[in-house]
């Protein structure tokens, strides 16, 4: 098992975490206006159209983990997972989720690719996940970026490469 993901399982463990907990907490108080997520939509929809007709979910987290915004390379996606995988408001924050690839991301600052078993709870351990941190105007992680597969697509890879080498702090892209 890779260090990251190791480290993030004992973490996990050391909150009192379980890989069978079910629920995630759930924000419906996030401003749906705000800076980050006026800045993400271009850039998703971008994403979104690069990954259409696939089994990708795309999303954008704040500093807390809480998904903002989602897009879906396939419509029939978004109608066929569960809430927690298709609703904005749900925390992906390591200490309340496990290891997952937002939460990891923001904790470790640094691209984070998240495997099917390697998440911590069993409610992800069906999908793959490659999230990248990002920073307004600092070096303080803000948000994270995630493209989740429910099986894992090679079209993440040149996502990853395109996304991570061109850091855009103030663009507010991914």
């Amino acid at each position: 098992m890779r260090t990251s993901i190791l480290s993030s399982w004992q973490r996990s463990r050391s909150l009192g975490l379980s890989p069978d907990q079910a629920d995630l907490p759930f924000r419906d108080d996030f401003d749906r206006d705000a800076r980050i997520v006026r800045a993400a939509v271009p850039v998703l929809d971008r994403l979104q159209a690069r990954f259409a007709g696939s089994r990708m979910n795309i999303s954008v987290a704040d500093a807390s983990g809480t998904v903002l915004l989602r897009r879906f390379g396939e419509a029939s996606l978004a109608r066929s997972l569960p809430a927690f995988q298709r609703v904005p408001g749900f925390v992906f924050a390591e200490r309340v989720a496990g290891t997952n690839g937002i939460g990891l991301a923001l904790a470790e600052r640094q691209l984070i690719r998240v495997h099917g078993a390697e998440h911590f709870a069993e409610r992800s351990q069906r999908s793959a996940c490659r999230a990248l941190p990002a920073a307004i105007r600092s070096a303080v992680v803000s948000r994270a970026c995630c493209a989740s597969a429910i099986r894992a697509a090679p079209k993440t890879r040149s996502w990853r490469s395109r996304y991570a080498r061109r850091p855009r702090p103030s663009s507010g892209g991914c």
